[in-house]
């Protein structure tokens, strides 16, 4: 859900800045402000698949979006409780 917002906003910025001829100044400063939050939702996202955070910085995009598009592990794993079942 982060996600699916998080696109749409930039969206929005970059056409804004565009009518504006801000010269993408808010959607740097709207990139820059939420990429703390945007990294630990895909680090908790991975945590879900059951792999380390650290994919986050060392995955290839290709493999970095099929990790964030699979299903969660079905039970507990290392990181804590699945809380879909």
């Amino acid at each position: 859900m982060f996600s699916s917002i998080y696109i749409v906003l930039i969206i929005l910025m970059i056409i804004i800045d565009n009518m504006m001829k801000n010269n993408l100044v808010l959607t740097l400063s709207l990139t820059l402000t939420l990429f703390v939050p945007n990294c630990a939702v895909t680090v908790r996202r991975l945590h879900d698949v059951d792999k380390p955070g650290w994919y986050f910085l060392t995955a290839i995009p290709y493999t970095l979006l099929k990790l964030m598009c699979t299903d969660s592990t079905p039970g507990p794993n290392q990181y804590g409780e699945n809380l879909i079942g």
